[in-house]
Protein backbone atom coordinates (compact mmCIF):
# COMPACT_ATOMS: atom_id res chain seq x y z
CA UNK A 1 0.00 0.00 0.00
CA UNK A 2 1.70 3.44 -1.29
CA UNK A 3 1.29 6.84 0.79
CA UNK A 4 -1.43 7.68 -1.19
CA UNK A 5 -3.65 4.90 -0.89
CA UNK A 6 -2.59 4.96 2.99
CA UNK A 7 -3.60 9.09 3.18
CA UNK A 8 -6.93 8.22 1.02
CA UNK A 9 -7.50 5.53 3.32
CA UNK A 10 -6.85 8.12 6.53
CA UNK A 11 -9.80 10.38 5.11
CA UNK A 12 -12.30 8.00 4.57
CA UNK A 13 -12.00 7.38 8.50
CA UNK A 14 -11.31 10.94 9.37
CA UNK A 15 -14.17 12.12 7.59
CA UNK A 16 -17.20 9.19 9.48
CA UNK A 17 -16.29 10.13 13.25
CA UNK A 18 -19.79 9.35 14.06
CA UNK A 19 -18.59 5.54 13.13
CA UNK A 20 -16.10 5.71 15.56
CA UNK A 21 -16.77 4.41 19.56
CA UNK A 22 -13.89 5.76 21.83
CA UNK A 23 -14.22 4.65 25.52
CA UNK A 24 -15.86 1.71 23.94
CA UNK A 25 -18.55 0.05 27.43
CA UNK A 26 -16.75 3.06 29.62
CA UNK A 27 -13.35 1.88 29.18
CA UNK A 28 -10.50 4.13 27.36
CA UNK A 29 -8.56 1.30 26.49
CA UNK A 30 -11.14 0.16 24.14
CA UNK A 31 -12.43 2.01 20.32
CA UNK A 32 -15.10 0.10 18.19
CA UNK A 33 -15.46 0.97 14.48
CA UNK A 34 -18.44 0.63 12.97
CA UNK A 35 -19.14 -2.30 10.10
CA UNK A 36 -20.68 0.76 7.85
CA UNK A 37 -17.50 2.28 7.85
CA UNK A 38 -15.33 -0.85 7.64
CA UNK A 39 -17.72 -1.50 4.64
CA UNK A 40 -15.75 2.25 3.03
CA UNK A 41 -12.62 1.10 3.99
CA UNK A 42 -13.07 -2.65 2.61
CA UNK A 43 -14.97 -0.71 -0.67
CA UNK A 44 -11.85 1.20 -1.05
CA UNK A 45 -9.42 -1.55 -0.96
CA UNK A 46 -10.82 -4.02 -3.35
CA UNK A 47 -11.13 -0.86 -5.72
CA UNK A 48 -7.63 -0.03 -5.66
CA UNK A 49 -6.96 -3.68 -6.44
CA UNK A 50 -6.52 -6.05 -3.39
CA UNK A 51 -7.72 -8.99 -3.43
CA UNK A 52 -10.02 -10.83 -1.16
CA UNK A 53 -7.28 -13.04 0.54
CA UNK A 54 -5.59 -9.31 1.37
CA UNK A 55 -8.23 -7.60 2.42
CA UNK A 56 -8.25 -8.79 6.75
CA UNK A 57 -4.34 -7.91 6.33
CA UNK A 58 -4.22 -4.89 4.99
CA UNK A 59 -7.13 -3.43 7.17
CA UNK A 60 -5.66 -4.32 10.31
CA UNK A 61 -2.36 -2.75 9.10
CA UNK A 62 -4.85 0.43 7.92
CA UNK A 63 -6.21 0.47 11.40
CA UNK A 64 -3.08 0.14 13.57
CA UNK A 65 -1.38 3.00 11.70
CA UNK A 66 -4.36 4.99 12.00
CA UNK A 67 -4.30 4.68 15.76
CA UNK A 68 -0.78 4.41 16.40
CA UNK A 69 -0.92 1.35 17.91
CA UNK A 70 1.40 -1.27 19.50
CA UNK A 71 2.54 -4.65 18.82
CA UNK A 72 0.36 -6.03 21.83
CA UNK A 73 -2.45 -4.15 20.80
CA UNK A 74 -5.60 -5.90 19.44
CA UNK A 75 -7.31 -5.25 16.34
CA UNK A 76 -10.68 -8.02 16.19
CA UNK A 77 -13.35 -8.54 13.85
CA UNK A 78 -16.62 -8.65 15.96
CA UNK A 79 -20.07 -9.01 14.13
CA UNK A 80 -18.62 -7.18 11.24
CA UNK A 81 -17.17 -4.49 13.36
CA UNK A 82 -13.52 -3.90 13.90
CA UNK A 83 -12.40 -4.15 18.06
CA UNK A 84 -9.20 -2.18 19.39
CA UNK A 85 -8.18 -3.03 22.77
CA UNK A 86 -4.96 -1.11 23.38
CA UNK A 87 -2.75 -2.58 25.91
CA UNK A 88 -0.16 0.33 26.55
CA UNK A 89 2.53 -0.23 29.17
CA UNK A 90 0.25 1.83 31.58
CA UNK A 91 -1.68 -1.65 31.61
CA UNK A 92 0.84 -4.19 31.82
CA UNK A 93 2.50 -5.90 35.21
CA UNK A 94 5.74 -4.28 36.70
CA UNK A 95 7.62 -7.45 37.17
CA UNK A 96 10.41 -7.54 40.31
CA UNK A 97 12.96 -9.46 39.31
CA UNK A 98 11.98 -12.16 41.53
CA UNK A 99 8.65 -12.85 39.73
CA UNK A 100 9.89 -13.02 36.60
CA UNK A 101 9.80 -16.82 36.23
CA UNK A 102 5.87 -16.73 37.58
CA UNK A 103 3.60 -13.61 36.28
CA UNK A 104 5.71 -12.77 33.60
CA UNK A 105 5.39 -16.18 32.17
CA UNK A 106 2.10 -17.13 33.22
CA UNK A 107 0.41 -14.04 31.34
CA UNK A 108 3.50 -12.52 28.85
CA UNK A 109 3.14 -9.26 31.32
CA UNK A 110 -0.17 -8.49 30.68
CA UNK A 111 -2.27 -7.13 33.45
CA UNK A 112 -4.49 -9.80 34.84
CA UNK A 113 -7.44 -7.27 34.93
CA UNK A 114 -7.00 -6.68 31.04
CA UNK A 115 -7.49 -10.20 30.79
CA UNK A 116 -10.45 -10.39 32.64
CA UNK A 117 -12.04 -7.79 30.66
CA UNK A 118 -10.97 -9.20 27.56
CA UNK A 119 -12.44 -12.90 28.36
CA UNK A 120 -15.46 -11.06 29.77
CA UNK A 121 -15.76 -9.11 26.60
CA UNK A 122 -14.93 -11.57 24.07
CA UNK A 123 -14.67 -15.08 24.88
CA UNK A 124 -17.08 -15.57 27.95
CA UNK A 125 -19.90 -15.95 24.96
CA UNK A 126 -22.52 -18.65 24.07
CA UNK A 127 -20.10 -19.66 20.64
CA UNK A 128 -17.38 -20.54 23.27
CA UNK A 129 -18.99 -22.80 25.53
CA UNK A 130 -17.71 -25.76 23.63
CA UNK A 131 -14.22 -24.79 23.71
CA UNK A 132 -12.70 -26.75 26.01
CA UNK A 133 -14.39 -29.46 24.94
CA UNK A 134 -12.60 -29.14 21.93
CA UNK A 135 -9.17 -28.51 23.13
CA UNK A 136 -9.67 -31.55 25.52
CA UNK A 137 -10.72 -33.70 22.68
CA UNK A 138 -7.38 -32.46 20.57
CA UNK A 139 -5.08 -33.26 23.06
CA UNK A 140 -6.23 -36.24 23.23
CA UNK A 141 -6.35 -37.19 19.79
CA UNK A 142 -2.51 -35.74 18.79
CA UNK A 143 -1.11 -37.31 22.10
CA UNK A 144 -3.28 -40.22 23.37
CA UNK A 145 -4.23 -41.36 19.79
CA UNK A 146 -1.56 -40.24 17.67
CA UNK A 147 1.60 -40.14 19.85
CA UNK A 148 0.82 -42.29 22.48
CA UNK A 149 2.86 -40.66 25.18
CA UNK A 150 4.39 -42.10 28.12
CA UNK A 151 3.32 -41.15 31.55
CA UNK A 152 6.90 -39.17 32.24
CA UNK A 153 6.07 -37.14 28.76
CA UNK A 154 3.07 -36.57 30.11
CA UNK A 155 4.04 -35.31 33.79
CA UNK A 156 6.76 -33.12 31.86
CA UNK A 157 4.65 -31.21 29.58
CA UNK A 158 1.03 -32.08 30.00
CA UNK A 159 0.61 -28.54 31.17
CA UNK A 160 2.73 -26.62 27.85
CA UNK A 161 1.09 -29.55 25.83
CA UNK A 162 -2.53 -27.44 26.50
CA UNK A 163 -1.86 -24.00 26.60
CA UNK A 164 0.33 -24.28 22.98
CA UNK A 165 -3.11 -26.05 22.21
CA UNK A 166 -5.32 -23.02 23.55
CA UNK A 167 -2.75 -20.20 21.91
CA UNK A 168 -3.35 -22.17 18.41
CA UNK A 169 -6.97 -22.07 18.86
CA UNK A 170 -7.32 -18.29 20.46
CA UNK A 171 -4.89 -17.78 17.15
CA UNK A 172 -7.14 -19.43 14.73
CA UNK A 173 -10.51 -18.11 16.36
CA UNK A 174 -9.39 -14.50 16.41
CA UNK A 175 -7.29 -14.74 13.47
CA UNK A 176 -4.69 -12.40 15.62
CA UNK A 177 -1.40 -13.81 16.19
CA UNK A 178 -0.51 -10.49 18.55
CA UNK A 179 1.61 -11.42 21.81
CA UNK A 180 -1.56 -10.66 23.68
CA UNK A 181 -2.98 -14.07 22.85
CA UNK A 182 0.34 -15.85 24.40
CA UNK A 183 -0.98 -14.19 27.89
CA UNK A 184 -4.31 -14.80 27.80
CA UNK A 185 -4.18 -18.28 26.28
CA UNK A 186 -2.20 -19.18 29.94
CA UNK A 187 -4.68 -16.80 31.83
CA UNK A 188 -7.88 -18.88 30.83
CA UNK A 189 -6.29 -22.43 30.78
CA UNK A 190 -5.74 -20.47 34.92
CA UNK A 191 -9.38 -20.32 35.61
CA UNK A 192 -10.68 -23.10 33.14
CA UNK A 193 -7.90 -25.61 34.72
CA UNK A 194 -10.46 -28.23 35.83
CA UNK A 195 -12.54 -27.72 33.49
CA UNK A 196 -10.15 -28.73 30.81
CA UNK A 197 -8.79 -31.40 33.08
CA UNK A 198 -12.59 -32.86 33.38
CA UNK A 199 -13.09 -33.44 29.89
CA UNK A 200 -9.79 -35.04 29.42
CA UNK A 201 -11.06 -37.09 32.14
CA UNK A 202 -14.49 -37.78 30.09
CA UNK A 203 -12.41 -38.83 26.83
CA UNK A 204 -9.95 -40.98 28.70
CA UNK A 205 -13.19 -42.96 30.61
CA UNK A 206 -14.68 -43.07 27.29
CA UNK A 207 -11.70 -44.96 25.83
CA UNK A 208 -11.07 -47.35 28.53
CA UNK A 209 -15.19 -48.07 28.48
CA UNK A 210 -14.18 -49.28 24.71
CA UNK A 211 -11.53 -51.23 26.16
CA UNK A 212 -8.51 -48.83 24.64
CA UNK A 213 -5.35 -50.98 25.97
CA UNK A 214 -3.00 -47.96 26.03
CA UNK A 215 -4.78 -46.10 27.82
CA UNK A 216 -5.58 -48.76 30.06
CA UNK A 217 -1.94 -48.92 30.48
CA UNK A 218 -1.79 -45.54 30.89
CA UNK A 219 -3.86 -45.87 34.16
CA UNK A 220 -2.31 -48.55 35.25
CA UNK A 221 1.13 -46.40 36.38
CA UNK A 222 -1.71 -44.59 39.14
CA UNK A 223 -1.62 -47.85 40.73
CA UNK A 224 2.03 -48.29 41.03
CA UNK A 225 2.62 -46.59 44.23
CA UNK A 226 6.27 -46.52 44.41
CA UNK A 227 8.71 -46.59 41.15
CA UNK A 228 12.24 -46.20 40.72
CA UNK A 229 14.00 -44.01 38.61
CA UNK A 230 17.58 -43.64 37.84
CA UNK A 231 18.20 -45.05 41.31
CA UNK A 232 15.60 -42.77 42.83
CA UNK A 233 12.24 -43.56 44.43
CA UNK A 234 9.22 -41.86 43.53
CA UNK A 235 5.90 -42.06 44.64
CA UNK A 236 3.26 -42.03 41.85
CA UNK A 237 0.07 -40.20 42.41
CA UNK A 238 -2.72 -42.61 42.98
CA UNK A 239 -6.43 -42.32 41.72
CA UNK A 240 -7.76 -42.23 45.36
CA UNK A 241 -11.28 -43.03 46.13
CA UNK A 242 -11.36 -41.61 49.36
CA UNK A 243 -11.15 -43.36 53.27
CA UNK A 244 -8.08 -44.90 51.87
CA UNK A 245 -9.52 -46.59 49.04
CA UNK A 246 -7.94 -46.54 45.33
CA UNK A 247 -10.11 -46.99 42.01
CA UNK A 248 -8.59 -49.56 39.74
CA UNK A 249 -8.50 -49.53 36.26
CA UNK A 250 -11.07 -52.74 36.76
CA UNK A 251 -13.32 -50.83 38.66
CA UNK A 252 -13.08 -47.84 36.29
CA UNK A 253 -13.87 -49.61 33.81
CA UNK A 254 -16.86 -51.19 34.76
CA UNK A 255 -18.70 -48.19 35.88
CA UNK A 256 -17.12 -45.91 32.69
CA UNK A 257 -18.69 -48.73 30.41
CA UNK A 258 -22.14 -48.49 31.94
CA UNK A 259 -22.20 -44.55 31.93
CA UNK A 260 -20.90 -43.54 28.89
CA UNK A 261 -22.70 -46.36 26.84
CA UNK A 262 -25.68 -44.64 28.45
CA UNK A 263 -24.63 -41.19 28.57
CA UNK A 264 -23.99 -42.17 24.32
CA UNK A 265 -27.34 -43.77 23.95
CA UNK A 266 -29.46 -40.31 25.94
CA UNK A 267 -27.34 -37.90 23.54
CA UNK A 268 -28.59 -40.00 20.35
CA UNK A 269 -32.27 -40.87 21.67
CA UNK A 270 -32.17 -36.22 21.85
CA UNK A 271 -30.90 -36.29 18.40
CA UNK A 272 -33.61 -38.69 17.27
CA UNK A 273 -36.34 -37.27 19.15
CA UNK A 274 -35.80 -34.06 18.11
CA UNK A 275 -35.59 -35.28 14.14
CA UNK A 276 -38.86 -37.23 14.86
CA UNK A 277 -40.40 -33.55 16.06
CA UNK A 278 -39.63 -32.22 13.10
CA UNK A 279 -41.15 -34.84 10.90
CA UNK A 280 -44.01 -35.21 12.72
CA UNK A 281 -44.31 -30.81 12.84
CA UNK A 282 -44.26 -31.15 9.06
CA UNK A 283 -47.26 -33.04 9.28
CA UNK A 284 -49.66 -30.72 11.11
CA UNK A 285 -52.38 -28.96 9.12
CA UNK A 286 -53.05 -25.15 10.83
CA UNK A 287 -51.33 -25.95 13.72
CA UNK A 288 -53.10 -29.16 14.41
CA UNK A 289 -51.88 -32.70 14.38
CA UNK A 290 -53.21 -34.77 11.82
CA UNK A 291 -55.68 -36.74 14.67
CA UNK A 292 -56.70 -33.55 16.13
CA UNK A 293 -57.74 -32.22 12.69
CA UNK A 294 -59.25 -35.45 11.68
CA UNK A 295 -61.20 -35.16 14.97
CA UNK A 296 -62.81 -31.83 13.68
CA UNK A 297 -63.31 -32.44 10.50
CA UNK A 298 -65.32 -35.53 11.32
CA UNK A 299 -67.47 -33.36 13.83
CA UNK A 300 -68.02 -30.49 10.95
CA UNK A 301 -68.74 -33.45 8.44
CA UNK A 302 -71.35 -34.67 10.86
CA UNK A 303 -72.75 -31.58 11.27
CA UNK A 304 -73.07 -31.15 8.14
CA UNK A 305 -75.09 -34.29 8.09
CA UNK A 306 -77.37 -33.68 10.18
CA UNK A 307 -78.07 -30.32 8.73
CA UNK A 308 -78.84 -31.49 5.35
CA UNK A 309 -80.74 -34.42 7.00
CA UNK A 310 -82.82 -31.99 8.69
CA UNK A 311 -83.47 -29.12 5.47
CA UNK A 312 -84.18 -32.23 3.53
CA UNK A 313 -86.97 -33.14 5.83
CA UNK A 314 -88.41 -29.93 5.80
CA UNK A 315 -88.26 -30.34 1.87
CA UNK A 316 -90.46 -33.54 1.74
CA UNK A 317 -92.09 -31.87 4.52
CA UNK A 318 -93.26 -28.92 2.41
CA UNK A 319 -93.37 -31.05 -1.10
CA UNK A 320 -96.13 -32.96 0.53
CA UNK A 321 -97.90 -29.89 1.83
CA UNK A 322 -97.87 -29.04 -2.32
CA UNK A 323 -99.06 -32.29 -2.96
CA UNK A 324 -102.41 -31.30 -1.01
CA UNK A 325 -103.46 -28.73 -3.69
CA UNK A 326 -103.76 -25.86 -1.01
CA UNK A 327 -105.23 -22.64 -2.29
CA UNK A 328 -103.61 -20.14 -4.87
CA UNK A 329 -101.68 -18.22 -1.55
CA UNK A 330 -101.31 -20.98 0.01
CA UNK A 331 -99.16 -22.48 -2.94
CA UNK A 332 -97.22 -19.44 -3.80
CA UNK A 333 -96.37 -19.30 -0.12
CA UNK A 334 -95.31 -22.64 -0.14
CA UNK A 335 -93.18 -22.47 -3.66
CA UNK A 336 -91.42 -19.26 -2.32
CA UNK A 337 -90.00 -21.71 0.57
CA UNK A 338 -89.52 -24.69 -1.13
CA UNK A 339 -87.20 -22.36 -3.35
CA UNK A 340 -85.44 -21.25 0.09
CA UNK A 341 -84.76 -24.82 1.17
CA UNK A 342 -83.59 -26.25 -2.54
CA UNK A 343 -81.34 -22.91 -2.38
CA UNK A 344 -80.19 -24.05 1.30
CA UNK A 345 -80.04 -27.72 0.66
CA UNK A 346 -77.71 -26.56 -2.33
CA UNK A 347 -75.45 -25.01 -0.41
CA UNK A 348 -74.89 -27.23 2.77
CA UNK A 349 -74.18 -30.14 0.06
CA UNK A 350 -71.07 -27.63 -1.86
CA UNK A 351 -70.20 -27.17 1.61
CA UNK A 352 -69.86 -30.55 1.98
CA UNK A 353 -68.61 -31.49 -1.31
CA UNK A 354 -66.03 -28.66 -0.54
CA UNK A 355 -65.00 -30.47 3.13
CA UNK A 356 -64.48 -33.62 1.09
CA UNK A 357 -61.99 -32.63 -0.46
CA UNK A 358 -60.57 -31.17 2.76
CA UNK A 359 -60.43 -34.66 4.13
CA UNK A 360 -57.03 -35.55 5.43
CA UNK A 361 -55.36 -38.65 3.75
CA UNK A 362 -55.29 -41.59 5.45
CA UNK A 363 -51.41 -42.30 5.02
CA UNK A 364 -50.53 -39.28 6.55
CA UNK A 365 -53.09 -40.27 9.43
CA UNK A 366 -50.90 -43.98 9.72
CA UNK A 367 -47.19 -42.14 9.32
CA UNK A 368 -48.50 -39.45 12.34
CA UNK A 369 -49.76 -42.37 14.43
CA UNK A 370 -46.11 -44.73 13.24
CA UNK A 371 -43.92 -41.32 14.29
CA UNK A 372 -45.94 -40.88 17.35
CA UNK A 373 -45.72 -44.24 18.73
CA UNK A 374 -42.10 -44.58 17.81
CA UNK A 375 -41.12 -40.94 19.40
CA UNK A 376 -43.18 -42.43 23.13
CA UNK A 377 -41.21 -45.68 22.52
CA UNK A 378 -37.66 -43.59 22.62
CA UNK A 379 -38.92 -41.31 25.80
CA UNK A 380 -39.67 -44.34 27.06
CA UNK A 381 -36.06 -45.01 26.44
CA UNK A 382 -34.71 -41.96 27.50
CA UNK A 383 -35.90 -42.38 30.65
CA UNK A 384 -35.14 -45.24 31.62
CA UNK A 385 -31.76 -44.37 30.53
CA UNK A 386 -31.57 -40.98 32.28
CA UNK A 387 -32.31 -42.98 35.61
CA UNK A 388 -29.17 -45.17 35.16
CA UNK A 389 -27.47 -41.94 34.44
CA UNK A 390 -28.87 -40.67 38.13
CA UNK A 391 -28.00 -43.61 39.95
CA UNK A 392 -24.55 -44.02 38.41
CA UNK A 393 -23.50 -40.33 38.45
CA UNK A 394 -22.55 -40.25 41.92
CA UNK A 395 -19.91 -42.56 41.93
CA UNK A 396 -18.85 -41.69 38.05
CA UNK A 397 -18.71 -37.74 39.14
CA UNK A 398 -16.24 -39.37 42.03
CA UNK A 399 -13.69 -41.55 39.79
CA UNK A 400 -13.59 -38.81 37.52
CA UNK A 401 -12.72 -36.07 40.05
CA UNK A 402 -10.33 -38.34 41.68
CA UNK A 403 -8.92 -39.38 37.58
CA UNK A 404 -8.24 -35.67 37.32
CA UNK A 405 -6.54 -35.03 40.73
CA UNK A 406 -4.17 -37.60 39.12
CA UNK A 407 -3.74 -36.37 36.37
CA UNK A 408 -3.11 -32.49 37.32
CA UNK A 409 -0.49 -34.70 40.01
CA UNK A 410 3.19 -34.99 39.48
CA UNK A 411 5.31 -38.41 40.80
CA UNK A 412 6.96 -37.19 44.52
CA UNK A 413 10.71 -37.89 45.11
CA UNK A 414 11.02 -39.84 48.18
CA UNK A 415 14.54 -40.82 48.87
CA UNK A 416 17.59 -42.61 46.93
CA UNK A 417 17.05 -46.55 46.30
CA UNK A 418 19.44 -48.70 48.07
Amino acid sequence: MNDTNLHELMDILEAHPDFIQYDYKGDENQILIDKQLITLLLRYLLKIGKKEEELKKELKFLIKHAFELGERDLVLSKNNNIFIKIVNLDTRVVIEEKDQDTIKNRFSGINEDELKKFHNEFFAEKENQNFFNHIALEFVTLYFHEKKITNYVYEKNVFGYIQSIIYNNLVSMYDNDDGFFTGFAGYIFRIHFEDVFAHIADLILDEISMANNYLMEFLDYYASNIIVINGEKYQVPAIEAGKGLKWSVVSMLSISKIYTKTKKSIIALEKEIETLKIKIQKLFINKLSPTQYQTLFIAEKQKLEHNIDKVTKDLEKHLDALDLKPIKDKKELLQRQIRKIRESLELLRNKKKELATRAINQKVLQEYSNLQREMDKMKRHLIRDKKIIAQNDDSYKSMRNSLVKALTSKKKLLSPAK
